[in-house]
């Protein structure tokens, strides 16, 4: 894997909520980015709407260094989509107030992430 700046940990199931403090803490501790695998594209939105929340709440306590958005990439998006998200969330493409430290996907996420 050669993106310095992101690190995979988790491949989270239908358990997905106990997974969320873990990932919040990662998102928590450094600046690096975290990408979480999931199985199913409902999985992947119900993981993203939690994360979403949890870490809007956070905004206002100071509890992150910086602001983190999440990423979310499945197979309902077109190719274009797909990689232009990607891009984004390896930091090739900067997006003005957008900050892609977290991104949930389904194996449909394969396009590019990997290469620096």
């Amino acid at each position: 894997f050669n993106q310095d700046h992101i690190r995979i940990n988790f491949k989270i199931g239908s358990e997905y909520s106990r997974h969320l403090a873990p990932v919040i803490q990662l998102v928590r501790d450094d600046e690096k980015s975290d990408f979480i695998f999931a199985n199913s594209k409902s999985l992947t939105m119900n993981l993203v709407k939690s994360l979403e929340e949890k870490l809007n709440s956070m905004k206002n306590d100071d509890e992150l260094k910086e602001h983190a958005d999440v990423i979310h990439v499945h197979g309902g998006l077109t190719e274009y989509q797909k990689f232009h998200l990607i891009n984004i969330f390896c930091k090739r493409i900067v997006v003005k107030g957008f900050n892609a430290r977290i991104c949930v996907a389904t194996s449909a996420a394969d396009l590019g992430v990997n290469n620096p």
